[in-house]
């Protein structure tokens, strides 16, 4: 079976950030505790593709639902 390459466009932390609805800072925090690390790394940038913002999404939805039961 042949491979197919697929063309990923890279998001610097802050435009992943933007386009996660977040903070640099958080997307750093959660590289920092390996809970979303970057595609890869480019000397001291972090890296994202657009496929993680599902995964940080998913993260987002436990950690809101976290937040929830802790007020209950």
């Amino acid at each position: 079976m042949q491979e197919v390459k697929i063309n990923k466009k890279l998001l610097t932390t802050k435009e992943f950030a933007v386009l996660c609805k977040t903070t640099k800072r958080t997307i750093i925090h959660y590289d920092q505790i390996g809970l979303l690390k970057p595609y890869m790394r480019e000397e001291t940038r972090r890296l994202y593709t657009t496929q993680q913002v599902i995964v940080f999404e998913k993260i987002a939805l436990v950690v809101r639902q976290l937040h929830f039961l802790q007020m209950v």
